[in-house]
């Protein structure tokens, strides 16, 4: 690399650092919840049917609303897009630690998942708008080595902090992540000229958050039987809302989701196995909290620091993975993380037991982890330039900005 690279490297540094950090918040957010959900359902008093959908609630909003923020960003500045969800996230995460119950820590839990989708729908569209072309492998390696590093050290933090000080205490975490990424995009990242005004799809944001919600509560009320009313009403809900959903969206004229996007089978097999990554390590994450404590009696420390050994080693191949993914075919990147997150949940089935050795805990932890920060895959998506893109481009497929 020469002399003229470095410094380009260097000058570009405050913006990957500031966007990666935003981006980091909503992995670390909830995250360290699930890790340490166990403490704060005992505190709160949260019903046993109830912890799952508390601990997962965040996430199902981001899940609803980021199909929004695209047309959000492009209307009104992804840069203030973003401000917003980074303040959205320090006032709900302050307000969550002096929580007097469970409702009101739910209530918190769902706005949250508002400012997480903001952050997580544009900070990867800035970064491609901010950072020339020819820099754009090597910042988007820094990028997601930044918050490999930051997801394997803030879970023992988080435990550390539950542990010497009380669950209320995590709840800083990500604020300080927050404040840092917020100073740093004001300071040094560019606002984009702002796009055309286009409409939101409102009703169709609200049947995806509908079916969402009504399905987990489903499930985590089937445990007590499905022929109970808890359990079936809200899954014949989710599944109306589902298909309403498709209905409006072929009919409205500005969707949230194009779903002529399915008809490519190479988007389709993408979009599939990132919910299949995403929801499945989150749910490695919340068991883990609820095993680690529950079943093997280990201090919020200790469950925490099994996601820190092999993160460096991690964060060294995603540096690597930016320029790799431009090289090679993606889809033998995404069939090597499929793999990765298969053996992790093939350890666990097989030796899940009261005296597991610990070292199985650590190797099934990072193989999770690193299927959940494997290399994303490229896809098509829409694009406000043409109607039926060819050309692949960076996950995820939020802005058009990004296209």
């Amino acid at each position: 690399m020469s002399a003229a690279e470095r410094r380009s490297t260097i000058a570009l540094l405050p913006i990957v650092s500031g966007l990666s950090l935003a981006f980091t918040v909503t992995a670390v957010d909830p995250l360290i919840l699930s890790l340490n959900m166990p403490q704060i359902s005992r505190a709160l008093d949260v019903p046993p049917d109830a912890v799952g959908f508390l601990g997962g609630a965040a996430t199902l909003v981001v899940a609803a609303a980021v199909l929004a923020v695209g047309s959000l960003g492009d209307a009104f500045g992804l840069k203030r897009l973003l401000m917003l969800g980074l303040v959205g996230d320090i006032a709900v995460n302050l307000l969550s630690a002096l929580s007097p119950g469970y409702v009101f820590l739910l209530v918190m839990r769902l706005l949250d998942g508002l400012a997480l989708a903001a952050m997580l729908g544009v900070s990867l569209a800035l970064l491609k708008a901010s950072v020339p072309a020819e820099r754009r492998p090597a910042a988007i390696g820094i990028f997601m080595a930044i918050e490999m590093v930051l997801c394997g050290v803030t879970p023992a933090a988080g435990g550390w902090l539950v542990e010497a000080l009380g669950w209320r205490w995590l709840f800083l975490v990500a604020p300080l992540l927050s404040l840092t990424a917020l100073g740093l995009t004001a300071r040094y990242v560019t606002e984009p000229p702002v796009l055309q005004r286009r409409g939101v799809d409102v009703v169709g944001v609200s049947l995806v958050g509908l079916a969402l919600l009504t399905l987990v509560h489903g499930i985590a009320e089937a445990e007590n039987g499905i022929i109970r009313i808890e359990a079936w009403l809200p899954l014949v809900i989710s599944a109306i809302a589902g298909v309403l959903f498709v209905f409006h969206e072929r009919r409205t004229p500005e969707p949230v989701l194009e779903l002529s996007l399915f008809r490519s089978g190479a988007f389709t097999v993408a979009a599939l196995s990132s919910l299949t990554l995403n929801f499945a390590v989150a749910g490695f994450s919340f068991v883990l909290g609820q095993f680690g404590s529950v079943i093997l009696s280990l201090p919020p420390r200790t469950i925490g620091l099994l996601f820190l050994p092999g993160t460096l080693l991690i964060a060294g191949a995603v540096i690597l993975a930016g320029r790799l993914i431009e090289k090679y075919a993606p889809r033998p990147v995404l069939i090597t993380g499929l793999l990765l997150l298969v053996a992790s949940g093939l350890l666990m089935a097989a030796t899940a037991e009261p005296t597991m050795a610990l070292w199985i805990l650590v190797l099934a932890t990072w193989l999770a982890t690193s299927a959940r920060w494997w290399p994303p895959p490229r896809w098509p998506r829409p694009s406000s330039r043409t109607p039926r893109p060819e050309s692949p481009a960076p996950w995820p497929p939020f802005s058009r900005r990004s296209a």
